[in-house]
C-alpha cells in the first residue's frame, strides 16, 4: 500500500495529512494558542469526588476540570482494552482513593470535547519512538500489530531485560524488526525523562505542568511514521530540520524518505488534498461505482447510508447491490478515519438478500478498518439490514474542527470556522502575491475574516508580511459574505458549506 505523510505549517495553523493509495484518510490540525493537551503531566487538586459518578474532577490550571474515572486511577486501571487487572471495579468506591483538596499528579488522555474537559487518568506512560514506559506497573505488552508470534516472542524477550523494576513497558508496531541497541537507545531515554519527571513532581505547587509532550509535528512523525510510509513531505524549512535531527537523535538513516517541499503550489494543493477535505464537510460522498453515502452526525450518533445512485451493474440485482456495498465498505472506512467520527455508527448498506453475502460485507467492512489506530468493535449485519459500530473517541472531529454555527441563518447550518476561512485567504494572498509586481496589495474581506487576518496587535499581518515582502492593507466591509475576499480589484471565493 503506497502511503505518504504531508505537513503543511504556518504561523498560526499546522495541518498533517496521511495518505493511502492515493485517497486523504487522516487529517490532524493545531492551530497557534489552541495546543493540544494530550500526554501532558499536571500537579492539580481535587474538586469534587462523586461516589454516585464513580469519578472525580480535578483542577490542574486549565479552563476546566480534568474528568477522572475510577478506572482510570492507580490500582485498578485495566492494562489493556481486552482483560482488566487488580481491583474489581464494582467493588470499590473512589472515595477509597480520593478526597476533595488532594494534590494528584495526572496525564490527559482525552482533549477536552464539546462541553465536557479533558479526561485524565494517574496512570503515567511516556512514549518514545518504539517503547512506551508505564510508570508503577510491571508489565509487558506489545501491539497487536506484529502479529508473527517469533518476533513477538524475541521482542518480549529483549525488551523485559532492559525493564527497571517497578515499571512496565508497551512494544510498539515500529519496533517490529529492531535490534537489542535501538530498542535500549529508547528505553533509557525514557528512564532518564522519567527521572528529570520525578524531580520536577517533587519541587512543583499545584496547578503546574510537570511534563509536556511533543509538539504536533515531532509526535505525529513519531506516532505516524513507520516502514509503511513512502514518504513525509514538510513544506517548512526549520520542522523539516527538526524532524532531521529527531531521527538522528534515533539513529535511523531515513533522510530519502524525508522531502522539504518548496514547490510553487501550496503543499495540500499539489497533493490533492484540499478537494479531498472539502469532500469530507459534505454530507453526500459519491463512490466510484456511481453510488453515495448520506453520512449524517448527531449528538447521539452518526447515521451512514448507501445508496445504488447511478451504479445499475451488469448482471443480477443482488450482484449489483453486492458490488455497491462492497465499494462503500471501503469508503465508509475512509471517511470515518477522515471525519474522525467517534462513538455510535449505524450503517444502513442497501439490502440483500444472499446470507453469504451479508458475511462478505461484514468481513469486507473488518478488513477496511485494520488500518484504523482507533479502536473500532463491529457487529455483524442485523435483522434489520443495519451494520452496528463503536470507534472510539478521543478528539473533536474533524466537522467539529473545521466549521462553526453559520451567522446568516442563526445556527441552523454550518460553514468553516473563521479561522480556518482566514488562513484560506492568506493562502490566496501568499499565492497572487508571487506575480504581483507592486509593493502594497490591498485585500478586502467580511469584517470577522479580516479581523482574523490581523490578528491580535498585527502579529498574523507582520508575519504574513514580512513572508512575502509586501506590504498588505486589509479593509473589513460589511457587505462581504464570509466566502468571500478581494484582492486587489480581484474577487476570490473561499469554498463555504452549508
Amino acid at each position: 500500500m503506497e502511503k505518504k505523510i504531508v505537513m503543511n505549517i504556518d504561523d498560526d495553523l499546522t495541518r498533517v495529512a496521511v495518505i493511502e493509495e492515493g485517497h486523504l484518510v487522516e487529517l490532524y490540525l493545531e492551530r497557534e494558542g489552541h495546543k493540544r493537551i494530550t500526554g501532558n503531566i499536571y500537579k492539580g487538586i481535587v474538586t469534587n469526588v462523586l461516589p454516585g459518578m464513580q469519578s472525580a474532577f480535578v483542577d490542574v490550571g486549565i479552563e476546566k476540570d480534568v474528568f477522572l474515572y475510577v478506572g482510570d486511577l492507580e490500582g485498578v486501571k485495566q492494562f489493556n482494552e481486552e482483560e482488566e487487572d487488580g481491583i474489581d471495579l464494582n467493588a470499590v468506591s473512589i472515595k477509597d482513593f480520593l478526597k476533595q483538596g488532594q494534590e494528584i499528579i495526572i496525564q490527559i488522555l482525552k482533549e477536552p470535547i464539546g462541553t465536557k474537559g479533558a479526561r485524565g487518568t494517574t496512570y503515567l506512560t511516556l512514549p518514545g519512538r518504539y517503547l512506551v514506559l508505564m510508570v508503577g506497573v510491571e508489565h509487558v505488552g506489545i501491539s497487536k500489530r506484529i502479529d508473527r508470534d517469533d518476533e513477538r516472542d524475541r521482542l518480549k524477550t529483549l525488551v523485559s531485560e532492559m525493564v527497571p523494576e517497578g515499571m512496565g513497558v508497551i512494544i510498539r508496531t515500529v519496533a517490529d524488526g529492531k535490534d537489542k541497541e535501538i530498542l535500549q537507545k529508547d528505553m533509557t531515554f525514557l528512564i532518564e525523562l522519567w527521572k528529570k519527571i520525578s524531580k520536577r513532581i517533587n519541587y512543583s505547587s499545584p496547578y503546574s505542568m510537570i511534563y509536556k509532550d511533543l509538539d504536533i509535528v515531532l509526535k505525529l512523525t513519531r506516532d505516524l511514521y513507520t516502514d509503511e510510509v513512502d514518504k513525509l513531505v514538510i513544506d517548512n524549512e526549520k520542522a523539516y530540520e527538526n524532524v532531521l535531527e529527531f531521527f538522528d537523535f534515533l539513529s535511523e538513516n531515513i533522510r530519502e524518505k524525508i522531502v522539504h517541499y518548496t514547490g510553487y503550489k501550496p503543499v495540500f494543493e499539489y497533493f490533492g488534498i484540499e478537494s479531498e477535505i472539502e469532500k469530507a464537510l459534505k454530507k453526500k460522498i459519491w463512490l466510484k461505482c456511481g453510488g453515495y453515502l448520506i453520512i449524517e452526525q448527531t449528538e447521539a450518533l452518526t447515521s451512514i447510508d448507501v445508496n445504488t445512485g447511478k451504479f445499475v451493474g451488469s448482471s443480477s440485482l443482488e450482484e449489483t447491490v453486492y458490488r455497491a456495498n462492497l465499494d462503500a465498505a471501503k469508503a465508509i472506512s475512509r471517511q470515518v478515519r477522515l471525519r474522525d467520527i467517534g462513538g455510535i455508527i449505524i450503517i444502513d448498506f442497501i439490502d440483500m438478500i444472499e446470507e453469504e453475502h451479508k458475511e462478505a460485507l461484514y468481513n469486507a467492512l473488518e478488513e477496511a478498518f485494520k488500518t484504523d489506530r482507533t479502536k473500532t468493535k463491529i457487529f455483524p449485519v442485523n435483522e434489520l439490514g443495519l451494520v452496528q459500530m463503536t470507534r472510539k473517541r478521543v478528539k473533536r472531529g474533524l466537522e467539529g474542527v473545521l466549521k462553526d454555527n453559520c451567522p446568516y441563518c442563526m445556527g441552523e447550518g454550518k460553514i468553516l470556522s473563521f479561522a480556518i476561512l482566514g488562513n484560506k485567504a492568506k493562502q490566496k494572498i501568499i499565492h497572487y502575491s508571487k506575480n504581483f509586481h507592486g509593493t502594497i496589495i490591498k485585500v478586502q474581506a467580511h469584517p470577522k475574516v479580516a479581523t482574523y487576518l490581523t490578528g491580535d496587535d498585527d502579529d498574523i499581518l507582520q508575519k504574513l508580511e514580512k513572508k512575502i515582502g509586501k506590504t498588505i492593507s486589509i479593509k473589513p466591509c460589511d457587505e462581504f459574505h464570509v466566502s468571500e475576499i478581494k484582492i486587489q480589484d480581484k474577487k476570490i471565493k473561499l469554498t463555504v458549506y452549508s
